[in-house]
């Protein structure tokens, strides 16, 4: 998938995206559904999906597993030497292409939503004054 299309995406569905090319691969390499590694990726799956803010909590997950590019080098080093891609899936393939994406979000600015400036008028903030000091209006 071309990146300009991954921005079209949510961070909650690249996210979950990434969560299922990883499991996929890790049952096709003989992970058992109630092994440790697949329990922890179908967790986030969950929490992603019942959560109120799916890209909040998408991105909290992301800075969960990769807070600093400092665990990012440690890990994309270190997960050769624990999981690999064979004949049956490319667990470790995906497994870094999701740290990638976990990288890319967890050391994104979160986005703001731009604050609605509106000025009152002098009328409405008389009007106001007199609510809150209980002066009626003549």
């Amino acid at each position: 998938m071309s990146s300009s299309a991954n921005n079209n995406q949510s961070i909650a569905d690249r996210v979950l995206s990434a969560i299922e090319e990883v499991l996929f691969s890790a049952r096709l390499q003989g992970y058992k559904v109630d092994d440790k590694f697949v329990r922890r990726y179908t967790k986030y799956v969950k929490e992603i999906s019942s959560a109120y803010s799916k890209n909040g909590k998408a991105r909290a997950i992301a800075k969960h597993i990769i807070p600093n590019e400092d665990v990012y080098n440690k890990k994309i080093t270190e997960y050769p030497d624990w999981y690999e891609n064979n004949d049956k899936g490319n667990l470790l393939t995906n497994l870094l292409k999701f740290l990638e994406l976990c990288r890319e979000i967890s050391l994104a600015p979160t986005p703001k939503k731009p604050k609605e400036e509106i000025t009152p008028t002098k009328e409405e903030v008389r009007d106001w004054m007199d609510e809150i000091f209980g002066r009626k209006k003549n």
